[in-house]
């Protein structure tokens, strides 16, 4: 076991590089460090968020570190040098999760204003702005494939949304099962009443008492 100081305050969010050699950690002093996961050794740190940094996560090729704050800003910075590379403003209330697409062309971004954001990586351009949820977007993340996003938020709701379409999210906040058909990328969606009629394989059931996820 290793640790990695150099944070003064509050660390909220850290993320390994997807090759295992780099840390990436996001810290209510307002930095971005980025450290040596062998050594532990610190090795560069990002400055620039006027704000505590919620959410750090590299792109699946590690060479860039995406970050969210309580400045409203999604920011993005090349992993090797430390430098911004795009300042991604159009929240307007702090930025609680970001994350990269597989791909790395998309980033993602979840916000205390309710909605959940699609940007170019590349250009830093907004792509979709999604409002569904009815409280503050807490987690955000891209499905393995870049094909979907779920996020899950204060409202006590979780929501996948189809990347293209964005629209007509599922939301699963009420007791059912969500199955998950063989040999296809979906799910199927299975209500609380009619639960008792079927008896099927690879099933989770979600609650809306803890524990909220329970597999069956």
């Amino acid at each position: 076991m290793r640790r990695f100081n150099g944070h003064s305050d509050i660390v909220y969010s850290a993320a390994f590089s997807n090759d295992g050699t780099h840390i990436v950690s996001g810290s209510k002093d307002k930095s971005v460090q980025v450290w040596d996961a062998s050594t532990g050794a610190e090795l560069r740190q990002l400055k620039g968020h006027f704000g505590f940094v919620y959410s750090v996560s590299f792109s699946g090729d590690s060479t860039r570190i995406v970050s969210g704050s309580r400045d409203k800003s999604v920011r993005v910075w090349d992993a090797s040098s430390g430098a911004e590379m795009r300042r991604l403003n159009g929240h307007f209330e702090v930025v609680n999760s970001v994350a990269f697409s597989n791909d790395g062309t998309s980033i993602v971004s979840g916000s205390g204003d309710k909605s959940v954001r699609v940007w170019d990586a590349l250009t830093g351009t907004e792509l979709r702005r999604l409002y569904e949820h009815s409280g503050y977007v807490l987690s955000v993340a891209f499905s393995s494939d870049c094909t979907c996003i779920v996020s899950g938020s204060s409202d006590n709701s979780v929501r996948a949304w189809d990347v293209i379409a964005c629209n007509n999210p599922w939301e699963f906040s009420s007791h059912g099962w969500i199955i998950s058909v063989p040999h296809h990328q979906c799910l199927m969606w299975v209500p609380q009443e009619l639960m008792k009629m079927l008896n099927l394989p690879n099933v989770v059931i979600i609650s809306s008492e803890p524990p909220a996820i329970v597999s069956a």
